[in-house]
C-alpha cells in the first residue's frame, strides 16, 4: 500500500515549481532586452506588479476578515441559542410537580453558572470545563429518568428533553469555535502578502514629498490592523473582541426573580 505524499511536499511543489519557472523566464526576458530600457520600464513594471499583488492580496484578505467574522457570529449565537435553552428547560420545568422539579431547576442553576464562573475563565486559554460537563451529563439523566405519567406532564418532559438535547448541541458548537478557524499555513499568506504589497510599495520611486511617505505609512498601519482584527476574530473566546457570558448571567439573574 503507498503512502500518502506529506502536506509540506505538496505545498513546496505548488509554490516552488511556479518560482522557479518564473525566476528562469525573468533572467531570460532581462538578457533580451536592453539595460537602458529595462531602467526605463522597472519603475513601470513595479507598479504593474504592485497592482496585481494589491488585487490579489486585498480579495484573500476579505474572504479571510468574511470567515472569521461568520465564524465570531456563529459563536456568539450558539451562546445565545445555549442560554436560552437553559431558560427554557428551567421555566417549563417549574410546570412539573414532584420531587424531580426541584432537581432539575437546581442542575440547570448549577449548569448555567458554572459556565460563567468557570468555563468562560477557562475558554481564555483554550479548555472547557470538566464539571460543566458532567453537570450536563447530570441534568440529562436526570431528565431522561422522568416519569411523565400521562396528559400535560408528557408533553412537559417531552419539552425539557428537547431543551437538553438543544443545550448539549449549542455547547458542542460554541466550543468547536473556540480554538479559530484561521490555519497557520493561512496566517503565512497572509503574512507575507502583508509584507509583498509593502515591499512593492517601497520599490517605486518616492515624488520626494512627504505626502507618498504618509500614504505608505497609512497602508502598513491599516494592513497590520486587519491583519489584528482577524487574529482577534478569529478566537471568539480570547483576547479583547471576545464574547462573554452575558446571556448566561442574564439567565441565571432571571432565576433568582423566579426561584422554584
Amino acid at each position: 500500500m503507498s503512502q500518502p505524499v506529506p502536506p509540506y511536499l505538496i505545498i513546496s511543489l505548488i509554490v516552488g515549481v511556479p518560482m522557479v519557472v518564473t525566476a528562469w523566464a525573468t533572467h531570460k526576458t532581462r538578457r533580451s532586452v536592453p539595460a537602458v530600457a529595462r531602467g526605463q520600464q522597472g519603475r513601470e513594471s513595479v507598479g504593474v506588479l504592485l497592482g496585481m499583488v494589491a488585487v490579489l492580496y486585498g480579495v484573500f484578505l476579505a474572504f479571510v476578515v468574511v470567515a472569521v467574522w461568520d465564524n465570531q457570529t456563529q459563536a456568539r449565537n450558539n451562546t445565545y441559542a445555549e442560554a436560552n435553552a437553559v431558560a427554557r428547560l428551567y421555566f417549563t420545568n417549574r410546570n412539573i410537580p414532584g420531587p424531580q422539579r426541584e432537581q432539575i431547576a437546581r442542575s440547570a442553576q448549577s449548569y448555567a453558572r458554572t459556565l460563567v464562573d468557570d468555563e468562560w475563565p477557562k475558554m481564555s486559554g483554550g479548555h472547557d470545563s470538566a464539571k460543566a460537563w458532567d453537570l450536563l451529563v447530570k441534568l440529562r439523566e436526570q431528565v431522561q429518568a422522568y416519569d411523565a405519567g400521562s396528559g400535560g406532564q408528557q408533553n412537559a418532559a417531552q419539552l425539557i428533553l428537547t431543551d437538553v438535547e438543544q443545550i448539549a448541541d449549542s455547547r458542542r458548537l460554541r466550543l468547536d469555535s473556540m480554538s479559530g478557524i484561521v490555519p497557520p499555513v493561512l496566517w503565512l499568506v497572509l503574512i507575507l502578502g502583508g509584507v509583498l504589497t509593502v515591499g512593492f510599495s517601497l520599490a517605486l520611486e518616492h515624488s520626494g514629498t512627504r505626502t507618498h511617505s504618509g500614504m505608505l505609512v497609512a497602508i502598513t498601519a491599516l494592513l497590520a490592523i486587519l491583519l489584528w482584527m482577524i487574529w482577534a476574530l478569529d478566537a471568539p473566546f480570547h483576547g479583547l473582541l471576545k464574547l462573554g457570558p452575558g446571556p448566561l448571567q442574564a439567565v441565571l439573574h432571571r432565576f433568582e426573580i423566579y426561584p422554584v
